[in-house]
């Protein structure tokens, strides 16, 4: 089978799988900007890396774009929406500030704080990354889930269709022979002059997908997941698949219990189990061949963080001394837990644990089997891939942005007023069951 027909039946699958009233949830809702917000963010950086900017600057133009520069063409309209959602906030006078966008902006702050200190200059995925986010600190309202789940479909159909696009108009910049450890059935897999392969590609979908598969039918859900799976063996994103798998068995679950609590109860044991894989480096018997050459980024990042446990070394460290290093560290140590802690040390870990753990515990029972879910994907996915890092610009920042964006506090958190009167928020208008 060639890459193209894989692409294409994903396509056709995902197509298969939307909701009869999905266009008109999406057409009719008055959150414009919420939907076009979760587009920019889940969607336009794949486009961008797989399809426009191939096109744009082919062969050696793409070398003189793809550095310092090319976060601002893939976030742009991101960033536009989160300053867009933040105005609105504040031009509708009535603002609330989440305790886990608090916590998140005290680890951007010390973020900052970290590289004027060592003086690196790096700043450029610091400041896109607070940009992201700034825009869920001050709430007026939350989105409801099912306009959530509307706008994560069309996402990941918008990801599929300019892969696919890119395919047919561009081949030699969006395909490339499979690596011989990764090899797929196509023999062929999707790359990107800007990304090296299509292991981003295949990371957005997989993050979209435990909302793209809420109150999805089973025929509907087997389609989506089917297709997805075609994707992501286009893709050859083994870690994505892992994520893909996850999403499948939650989603699977929580269609068959109707009970609240069960539901939690369930999304819970499947978020425990991949919290147990997502720090597979600590316990795993492995040597630096191991996991694609993981093996060597884990050994050099736990001696890192031993040698500086606490504070860690800043979050652009690991890039920095990728630049003298004597192997090839990636982008990344290839691991959630260990790129936070070489970037910010324990402090960085327990305030990720910290935002997690608030949005978990105080969201709405309506939706919180989901939000568990959502985070244990990225869990899964961490063991191999450091997804989730939202105090710095990572591989695929949608996945600390999406749910900051459903976040439903079940208490009146304090709000303050345009006239500077503390009043209260109001409580969740949707109740997903």
């Amino acid at each position: 089978m060639s890459l193209a027909l894989l692409l294409i039946g994903s396509t056709v699958l995902l197509a298969l799988g939307w909701r009869r009233d999905d266009l008109r949830t999406l057409r009719g809702s008055a959150d414009a900007v919420d939907v076009l917000w979760v587009l920019a963010i889940a969607a336009w950086p794949t486009v961008v890396t797989y399809l426009l900017a191939p096109l744009v600057f082919p062969g050696d133009a793409a070398a003189q774009v793809a550095g310092a520069q090319f976060p601002i063409l893939q976030y742009a309209p991101a960033m536009i929406m989160s300053l867009v959602a933040l105005g609105r906030a504040v031009v509708a006078g009535r603002m609330r500030i989440d305790p886990p966008a608090l916590v998140l902006g005290a680890l951007l702050l010390v973020g900052f704080a970290s590289l004027v200190i060592d003086g690196s200059g790096q700043v450029v995925n610091l400041v896109v990354a607070g940009i992201l986010v700034v825009g869920t600190f001050v709430r007026t309202r939350e989105v409801g889930l099912a306009l959530i789940a509307c706008a994560a479909r069309l996402a990941l159909f918008v990801v599929v269709v300019s892969v696919t696009v890119a395919v047919f108009v561009a081949p030699a910049a969006a395909t490339s022979d499979c690596r011989s450890d990764k090899c797929n059935i196509a023999q062929q897999v999707v790359s990107s002059p800007f990304a090296g392969n299509g292991n981003a590609a295949g990371l957005a979908a997989a993050i979209l997908l435990p909302f793209v598969l809420v109150r999805l039918s089973w025929l509907r859900l087997l389609a989506t997941s089917l297709g997805v799976a075609a994707y992501m063996e286009a893709t050859a994103s083994r870690t994505a698949m892992i994520g893909v798998a996850v999403a499948f068995v939650i989603a699977a679950g929580l269609i068959l219990i109707r009970d609240a609590r069960l539901r939690t109860v369930w999304a819970t044991a499947v978020l425990v189990a991949a919290g147990a894989f997502s720090i597979l480096p600590l316990y795993a018997n492995y040597i630096d061949d191991d996991f694609s050459f993981r093996g060597q980024l884990w050994t050099a990042a736990k001696h890192l963080v031993v040698d500086n446990p606490l504070l860690g070394y800043g979050p652009t460290y690991w890039q920095t001394m990728g630049l003298s290093a004597l192997f090839d560290a990636n982008y990344s140590p290839h691991n959630g837990w260990l790129d936070i802690a070489v970037g910010m040390g324990l402090v960085g870990c327990v305030g990720i644990i910290a935002i997690v753990a608030l949005q978990v515990l105080t969201t709405d029972n309506g939706v919180r089997a989901e939000l568990i879910g959502y985070y244990a994907v990225i869990l899964s996915i961490s063991a191999l891939e450091s997804v989730y890092v939202p105090y710095y610009l990572g591989i695929v920042p949608a996945a600390a942005v999406l749910p900051l964006l459903m976040y439903h506090p079940v208490r009146r958190w304090p709000t303050v007023a345009s006239t500077g009167v503390r009043t209260t928020a109001a409580e969740p208008q949707e109740r997903i069951v």
